[in-house]
């Protein structure tokens, strides 16, 4: 039985299916996390409104809410209490995808500051000739985000181990 709720899931008002992480032994820390499969049409299981965001606007965004929600026991994925490091290796996978994306506005930002600084004029010269801005456009650039983009696929699929990289 699952009850409560869960904000800013993923595709929360379109899927069919979603997978659920509950503490199904609160004794057992870590170890007393499950990963459950939800059918969209299990009795008490609802998804809420699309959420309006700022970002990433091509995936509809909700809450999940659970509500005496009856969970069938071939619905569990994996072992009982193995959810913890399932979600993990979820997790790892779904920062190397996001990652190339977010570089790629990123750069897109730097560009537009660096733009900026050279048609903004202050003094009667650009922006960009002042040192104090110079140092802040270095350190915007300096971050090695796209390497981290071009490694980290590649650590994730190599096997477990690379959060550390991801995080």
């Amino acid at each position: 039985m699952l009850n409560g709720s869960k904000m800013f899931i993923t595709n929360g008002p379109i899927a069919d299916v979603a997978v659920v992480y509950a503490v199904t032994d609160k004794e057992a820390g870590h170890g007393g996390v499950s990963c459950f499969i939800v059918e969209k049409d299990t009795p008490g299981f609802s998804a809420g409104k699309p959420l309006h965001k700022m970002g990433v606007r091509s995936s509809q965004t909700s809450e999940l809410v659970f509500d005496n929600c009856e969970i069938p026991e071939e619905n569990l994925l994996g072992p009982e209490g193995g959810g913890f490091l399932m979600a993990l290796q979820t997790l790892e996978w779904d920062r190397s995808a996001l990652l190339a994306p977010m570089v790629g506005g990123t750069e897109r930002a730097i560009e537009l500051c660096a733009s900026y600084a050279l048609e903004r004029k202050q003094f009667g010269r650009p922006i960009a000739d002042f040192q104090a801005m110079r140092h802040k456009l270095a350190d915007m650039k300096i971050f090695p985000h796209r390497r981290a983009a071009a490694h980290l696929p590649h650590r994730v699929q190599q096997g477990p181990g690379p959060a550390a990289q991801s995080s």
